[in-house]
């Protein structure tokens, strides 16, 4: 059995939110395999990104939102050093996390 992480699962649940606005909570829930009060969740986190408002989103999907705007925000290559100490001091993260964070990216973009 393959078990979806919890970022892949609020990446579904905003696919599905931005495909159909006026789905039901508990439809999307349904169809996800997830509770309603998870659902609930997903639904305030999207809504809060919409609105610009992940920077009070303090977990892993707010956390790499903040560090991709902040990359981006630099008009040439970041060094990795800098990029690491941006990560660990500003999430208080240990360089596992950078480390399994930059991985993750390289896949998605490769």
């Amino acid at each position: 059995m393959v078990t979806i992480s919890r970022a892949e699962k609020f990446e579904e649940f905003c696919l599905e939110i931005e495909h159909i606005p006026d789905v039901s909570l508990a439809e999307v829930a349904s169809r996800l395999g997830i509770s309603l009060r998870t659902a609930q969740r997903y639904q305030k986190k999207y809504l809060q990104i919409l609105q610009g408002g992940f920077v009070s989103i303090d977990d892993f999907s707010g956390r790499a939102i903040r560090f991709l705007l902040w990359l981006s925000s630099h008009r040439s290559v970041v060094p990795k050093e800098k990029a690491k100490s941006f990560f660990t001091h500003g999430f208080i993260d240990g360089e596992k996390t950078f480390q399994r964070f930059i991985n993750d990216l390289k896949r998605e973009l490769s």
